[in-house]
């Protein structure tokens, strides 16, 4: 009996964690689209605006790769220059990798075309595609605006701020 009632406590501890992991991958887009409406969605389209993505996301990183679809575990493992344990990156998926003091400290997964993704980061070595950003500031362009919902399009470019 107790078995039995052990591997019933084992399956739903199992399956909560697989459901705060799934809702948790979010966390990285959801973040960013909600940073930069409040950031920048006040501004008009084609405007742009500065920002400091730590101060949006909520963790440091002083170093972000971006990976277009098709990227694999070993093209990936060489670029940053550290071990890589995920899986191959899908069609229609962009992989971010941040990176702190030689360490992973955040990846996520967004899917293009997805209604949930109001953002695009600007990719300097095209068609390579593959963009190492060693800046957190970013200088965002509103691209367009959903008039119904009046939520905007960003595309984000690193920004080198003279001032700091």
């Amino acid at each position: 009996m107790d078995i039995q009632l052990n591997k019933k406590i084992m399956k739903r501890i199992i399956f909560l964690i697989i459901i705060i992991f799934f809702v948790s991958c979010n966390n990285f887009v959801d973040n960013l689209n909600s940073g930069l409406q409040k950031e920048c969605g006040k501004l008009p389209v084609n405007d742009s605006c500065i920002v400091n993505l730590n101060k949006i996301l909520g963790f440091d990183w002083d170093i972000l790769y971006t990976f277009p679809c098709y990227s694999n575990e070993d093209s990936i493992s060489k670029v940053i220059g550290l071990k890589y344990n995920g899986s191959e990156v899908k069609e229609n998926e962009t992989l971010y990798i941040f990176i702190k003091n030689n360490k992973v400290v955040y990846q996520a997964i967004s899917k293009y075309f997805n209604d949930n993704v109001l953002f695009e980061f600007g990719f300097p070595n095209w068609p390579k595609q593959v963009n190492k950003f060693t800046t957190t500031v970013f200088k965002v362009y509103i691209l367009s605006r959903d008039q119904k919902d009046k939520k905007s399009f960003y595309r984000l470019y690193p920004y080198q701020d003279k001032v700091r």
